[in-house]
C-alpha cells in the first residue's frame, strides 16, 4: 500500500505564523526571524497603507510600483521581520578559529543584531525599515521566506497531536 497526500499536512502552526521562524540568510552569515505573510495583521497593514496611499488619487488609479514597494517595506518591517542575528565564528584566547573535531567545520554561534560597516545594528522597526529599503537582497529574502507556507506548518508530531 502506498502513501497518499493528506490535507492534514497543510495545517498551519499559528504560533510560527505570528511569532516567526528563524531562517539562515546570506549563506548563514545572518539569521532573520520572519513571520508569515498570511497573518491577519500583515494583510490588514498592507490594506490600510494601500488605502492611505490611494487618497488623493482618481478612482481606479493604480498605485505606482514605488508606492507598492514602500507599502511592502513598511508592512514587512512592522509585521514580518521579528528579529535578526549575525554569525560569530568561535575563537580561542589567541584569536584562532575553533573547529569541530568530527566534521572539521568552524564552530560558530549567533548573536543579536546585524553588523553594517562595522556597526552593530540592534533590531527595531525603524532600523528594519531602513535596511529593507537599502538592501534589495534582504527585502527579497524576507518576501520569499514569509511566503514559504511549509515553514509555518505543524511538524509531523504536532500534526498527529492535532488529529487526537
Amino acid at each position: 500500500m502506498g502513501q497518499a497526500f493528506d490535507l492534514g499536512s497543510l495545517i498551519p502552526d499559528r504560533k510560527k505564523q505570528n511569532e516567526g521562524v528563524w531562517f539562515p540568510v546570506l549563506d548563514g552569515d545572518i539569521q532573520l526571524l520572519v513571520a508569515s505573510m498570511r497573518t491577519k495583521a500583515f494583510k490588514k497593514e498592507v490594506y490600510s497603507l494601500s488605502q492611505h496611499a490611494r487618497k488623493g488619487k482618481r478612482p481606479g488609479q493604480d498605485l505606482t510600483q514605488t508606492e507598492m514597494e514602500d507599502i511592502t517595506i513598511k508592512a514587512s518591517a512592522r509585521f514580518l521581520v521579528k528579529g535578526w542575528q549575525h554569525k560569530v565564528v568561535d575563537t580561542n584566547e589567541s584569536g584562532e578559529t575553533l573547529y569541530d573535531e568530527d566534521t572539521g567545520n568552524a564552530l560558530f554561534h549567533y548573536e543579536d543584531g546585524l553588523l553594517e560597516n562595522g556597526q552593530l545594528i540592534q533590531f527595531s522597526v525603524p532600523e528594519c525599515e531602513r535596511l529593507l529599503t537599502k538592501y534589495d537582497m534582504i527585502r527579497e529574502a524576507v518576501a520569499s521566506l514569509a511566503d514559504d507556507d511549509q515553514a509555518f506548518q505543524l511538524n509531523n508530531a504536532e500534526q498527529l497531536a492535532h488529529k487526537s
